[in-house]
């Protein structure tokens, strides 16, 4: 999960993530983060709220947060 969310993120917002790093400390502008969430639910089925962006400080959290809640939906 952590390698397709990073090549999604390599995609759609020609950066290469850091995996640990916060991603409040990314590139990703607060809009490109809405637009990431979009693109989550689309490829993934995995609505990520504001509250999820929250508790997630890394990708590898977020990606985390994904499987566990497309594994539940």
């Amino acid at each position: 999960m952590l390698s397709e969310l990073s090549l999604l993120i390599q995609d759609h917002f020609d950066i290469t993530p850091d995996p640990a790093a916060a991603l409040r400390d990314s590139e990703l502008t607060s809009l490109d983060m809405i637009e990431l969430a979009v693109r989550i639910e689309d490829r993934f089925g995995v609505r990520i709220t504001e509250e999820a962006y929250a508790q997630c400080e890394t990708l590898e959290d977020l990606a985390g947060y994904i499987e566990q809640h497309a594994s539940a939906g």
